[in-house]
């Protein structure tokens, strides 16, 4: 069983700064946080029995999923969207559909690169649509 879309509403926070295009070596720590954060949601307790009990409509299993990785999913679109509210937006939107979708989901790459790659491609079209202009880029008024 899915859960209205509305019923479980909880927003992420944000983690200021953080910067998901640099580079392991280039002195970021808090890029590091991010990347021991992913670990941390890979390795930490996403087992096959967590995500079968999605499958079979478990909220509690859903709700243990979403407070694992709903920090690294905000923090992903917000790198990309550049604004809270619609990234908020999308990491809900993306957990929708993943557990919507759950029953599609084949175990061949882990779940958590799964909707990482849903959150992503999801905060890259909101992007584009947005048309929002070329950092660095001149805009005349």
């Amino acid at each position: 069983m899915i859960t209205p879309r509305n019923s479980i509403k909880i927003p992420g926070p944000r983690m200021e700064g953080t910067n998901f295009f640099s580079s392991p070596g280039s002195g970021s720590s808090k890029c590091g946080k991010m990347n021991s954060l992913i670990l941390s949601a890979c390795k930490d307790n996403l087992q096959k029995d967590l995500l079968e009990s999605c499958k079979a409509g478990d909220l509690k299993a859903q709700l243990q999923i979403y407070n694992k990785l709903y920090k690294v999913l905000f923090n992903i679109s917000l790198n990309i969207v550049e604004d809270t509210a619609i990234a908020e937006n999308i990491m809900q939107e993306t957990f929708w559909i993943a557990f919507e979708r759950i029953h599609a989901f084949s175990g061949r790459a882990s779940f958590v690169n799964w909707i990482i790659n849903m959150v992503q491609d999801s905060s890259i079209e909101c992007w584009r649509k947005k048309n929002v202009p070329v950092p660095g880029a001149r805009m005349d008024s």
